[in-house]
């Protein structure tokens, strides 16, 4: 073995030698460090639990599920997370499924709002086509018992858990009503309720509207997107444009009508032209083959054909039976990019239409030349797919 070799060894071993003891040096300190938080946080603890049961011991009333869930879920967590950081929040079970019924927009229950008046749960109204309402329960209606069990000393939130349950299921209400003898029984079946956080909206005068968002849950583009279709009927077109341009932002598979409407109605001018385009956006955003026909129509505009095919593709194979029409229109530049969109999205059923095309199309002049080529690369590329 040679002297290089040899240093290299013991340079190796000497390397090695020394991770090891850096290695156990600074793991004993993470260890001791760990041991000594952990120590800390079991301190900690003992402090909260001492001071806990020194409050349980001289408290004036026996403590009960209630009182503890009170003290630790409304208190001492939250109180924590506000001193780590002021924009955290704790939601207990019965927080956080409440969250998420009014993130979701919807429940299931009787449908009615209610509120404390006077030690008495009142029916404020109950809302339009639910239960409650089909079932004849008036604003000013009060809650005397929710199946058999009284309403006395509960708050709202407490009758209103018990109105909710699983859709289908029955609950009793009984009611006492101003003018009535006796208390009123209402059966009520439970259904969807939904809660609308756009919960007004209309036109206050030609071009200009209304809406008030309550709240923002899961469904508040949607009733966004549905509250400004009045807009698009308009007979401003500066309206129709500022709806049309809403819409893209919120739109959603609900709004797929209205646009097409918008854009059978071919508006026109300067600002039809850009409410017919923000409207196909929508559609291809939306990549709804129901918005295809009313798409393709925009090919007559002859300063739009490339753009109108794009758009097209972009809805995917479910967009080509409104397309295999315009092989037959008059105009050859249509025919074109027809086949040059059936190209790109056709299917084999798409076939036969584009073999008449080249069959019946006369290769004598340009135009005509382009059709034929147009179709036979549509045949070519939609065989050679899967």
């Amino acid at each position: 073995m040679n002297s290089r070799t040899r240093r290299a060894l013991f340079s190796a071993a000497i390397f090695l030698a020394a991770c090891g003891v850096t290695g156990s040096i600074i793991g004993g300190r993470v260890a001791a460090q760990s041991a000594s938080d952990e120590s800390t946080l079991r301190d900690s603890m003992k402090n909260f639990t001492d001071v806990y049961a020194l409050v349980e011991q001289n408290y004036a009333d026996k403590f009960d599920t209630d009182h503890i869930n009170k003290y630790i879920y409304d208190g001492a967590i939250p109180g924590m997370l506000h001193v780590l950081d002021p924009h955290s929040n704790f939601y207990d079970p019965k927080s956080f499924a409440q969250m998420r019924e009014d993130q979701h927009g919807k429940y299931y229950g009787v449908g009615m709002q209610i509120q404390p008046q006077e030690n008495k749960i009142v029916v404020l109204a109950p809302f339009e086509g639910t239960p409650a309402y089909k079932a004849g329960i008036r604003p000013g209606d009060v809650i005397l018992a929710v199946d058999g069990k009284s309403t006395d000393n509960m708050d709202s939130a407490a009758v209103a858990t018990m109105l909710k349950g699983p859709r289908g299921t029955h609950v009793t209400v009984t009611m006492a009503r101003e003018g009535a003898s006796k208390p009123l029984v209402f059966d009520l079946i439970r259904d969807e309720i939904p809660r609308y956080s756009v919960d007004v909206h209309f036109m206050i005068k030609p071009g200009i509207g209304y809406m008030h968002v309550a709240g923002f849950q899961e469904t508040t583009d949607q009733e966004v997107a549905q509250a400004l279709e009045p807009l698009l009927q308009d007979r401003n077109g500066g309206t129709r444009v500022a709806g049309v341009r809403a819409i893209l932002v919120w739109c959603g598979p609900e709004n797929v009508p209205a646009l097409v409407k918008l854009l059978e109605s071919d508006p026109t001018g300067f600002d039809g032209d850009e409410c017919r385009k923000k409207a196909i956006d929508a559609l291809v955003k939306l990549k709804d083959p129901r918005g295809a026909p009313a798409i393709a129509r925009n090919w007559k505009s002859p300063f739009e054909r490339e753009w109108t095919r794009r758009s097209l593709e972009a809805l995917g194979p479910g967009a080509e039976d409104a397309v295999r029409p315009y092989l037959e229109d008059r105009d050859w530049g249509v025919r074109v990019e027809a086949c040059r969109t059936l190209k790109g999205i056709g299917t084999r059923k798409s076939l036969p239409a584009l073999e008449e095309t080249l069959a019946n199309t006369r290769t004598r002049y340009g135009g005509y030349r382009d059709v034929a080529d147009a179709a036979r690369e549509a045949i070519s590329a939609i065989k050679a797919r899967p």
